[in-house]
């Protein structure tokens, strides 16, 4: 749905969390006015979707257990760039 609102396939995304009435999701930072505008005014179904910033919801990269240490997390791409964290 987020590429498809914003038209773009380029936007680095990082840990989705999808909860009950809402969900929180991460993406590179340098496409949050991008993902904002997409929004706007569109609807699933009859419900309108509303999507923000959401403040202080920087984790702590979680610890694998598999070993590998040539293996890179999800959290690799955010401590190298800057991230957004959205709730939808």
């Amino acid at each position: 749905m987020i590429n498809n609102f914003t038209g773009t396939n380029n936007i680095e995304f990082g840990e989705f969390e999808i909860l009950k009435t809402f969900s929180f999701f991460e993406a590179d930072a340098n496409y949050t006015d991008k993902i904002l505008f997409a929004f706007k005014n569109k609807y699933l179904g009859k419900r309108k979707i509303s999507v923000e910033v959401s403040e202080g919801r920087n984790r702590k990269p979680k610890k694998t257990t598999s070993g590998s240490k040539n293996r890179k997390s999800g959290n690799e791409f955010y401590r190298k760039k800057k991230q957004k964290s959205f709730i939808i």
